[in-house]
């Protein structure tokens, strides 16, 4: 999605579908220009919590390897050196 202000009460918006790549070309009212703000803002919220979701249970999973590791005597000093 790309878009400009086309005059005072105007955007002009390119939106391309994820799935199939086609495009629309269109020019919105600042109305229903606020509408698709809101609605972006509501996807990129959902796609934060989801990276925050998967970020959490990676680290989860490296702590849980990293202390078996620990455990069992696998992990040594020069394991941190350069």
């Amino acid at each position: 999605m790309d878009w400009h202000e086309s005059d005072d009460t105007h955007w002009h918006v390119d939106l391309r579908c994820g799935d199939c790549g086609y495009r629309w070309d269109l020019e919105i009212h600042d109305s229903r220009a606020s509408r698709y703000d809101i609605e972006l803002d509501v996807d990129r919220l959902a796609m934060r919590r989801a990276l925050e979701r998967l970020d959490l249970e990676r680290m989860a999973t490296e702590v849980e390897t990293f202390a078996i590791a620990l455990s069992r005597d696998l992990i040594e000093p020069a394991d941190f050196t350069a």
